[in-house]
């Protein structure tokens, strides 16, 4: 659920052939090779701004 803390709800993989693996990263660390448009997005949402606009008209 949005808000909750990582570990509090559990969460499933249901695309195993598309996706090795489910994991928590802290905003701050995010991994190698993250989709540029997702790593804006969850700054936006850090800087508690959750609408993100990258690429598209406002």
């Amino acid at each position: 659920m949005p808000g909750e803390r990582p570990g509090t709800w559990s969460a499933a993989n249901a695309e195993p052939h598309q996706c090795e693996e489910l994991r928590w990263w802290p905003l701050d660390h995010l991994p190698a090779g993250i989709v540029s448009s997702t790593a804006h997005a969850l700054s936006e949402i850090a800087h508690g701004r959750p609408l993100s606009t990258v690429g598209r008209p406002a």
